[in-house]
């Protein structure tokens, strides 16, 4: 009996700090998020043959040609 209440004392103490301590503390952080590699290759993408904008086609193009 004391070892079931020990065990529900805890769980709720884990409940608490994970519904309402963690993303308060996570709230108030601010996080850098850094550009990865992949954002920086859309970036600067010309285009491609199949692309479905009209301009990305047109700047493949150009790059072709040059």
């Amino acid at each position: 009996m004391m070892l079931t209440n020990i065990i529900i004392t805890l769980a709720l103490i884990c409940v608490t700090l994970f519904i309402f301590v963690a993303p308060y503390k996570l709230s108030k952080k601010k996080i850098k998020i850094k550009p990865n590699l992949f954002d920086s290759f859309v970036d600067n993408d010309e285009g491609y043959i199949w692309s479905t904008s009209s301009e990305r086609k047109k700047s493949y193009k150009n790059k072709i040609e040059r």
